[in-house]
């Protein structure tokens, strides 16, 4: 299989690594165990326009090379990191190469992503690091990812449809 590596990937690559950088890092705020932030959109994008193994590795940069700039007082974390390959990983699998995006498939896809990602996997290193209940952590997040899934996904669905009116994505 070959690859096909092109500058408008890997300009779109940097783009997307930059954009998850400062929504994650500096557009963020802290709601109880969960931050809520535009991080989703670059993910997204990467996904459906970088394919599941580009996205994961634009990712997986934008989290290391976000630690680096600004970590929030943390340590760069194995499993978080991992969970932003996962996270690229299943836009890739959901949105890349799909044709036209229905609101439904990328309500399915933020979904997915959230509860795996957001939820399951957030709330257990939350639990580990800061020596809390993981029922303490749910009770925050539930209502905030419950709300943020929808909006989230309107806002991935509109910026998808202007990218893909403006040819960006094929």
């Amino acid at each position: 299989m070959k690859s096909k590596v092109t500058i408008r990937t890997l300009t779109f690559a940097a783009l997307f690594i930059a954009l998850d950088i400062v929504f994650t890092r500096f557009f963020s705020r802290m709601v109880f165990y969960d931050r809520i932030s535009l991080q989703f959109l670059p993910h997204v994008m990467a996904g459906g326009m970088l394919g599941p193994i580009g996205a994961a590795l634009t990712c997986v940069a934008g989290d290391l090379l976000g630690m680096l700039i600004n970590s929030g007082g943390l340590s760069i974390n194995p499993i978080l990191t991992g969970t932003a390959m996962l996270r690229g990983l299943l836009y890739g699998l959901f949105l890349f190469r799909k044709g036209k995006i229905s609101f439904w498939r990328m309500l399915l896809a933020v979904g997915i992503v959230t509860l795996l990602c957001d939820v399951v996997i957030n709330t257990y290193v939350m639990h580990v690091i800061y020596e809390v209940e993981v029922k303490v952590i749910l009770a925050s997040k539930l209502w905030i990812r419950a709300l943020a899934w929808p909006l989230y996904s309107l806002v991935a669905w509109g910026v998808w449809n202007r990218l893909e009116k403006a040819g960006q994505i094929k």
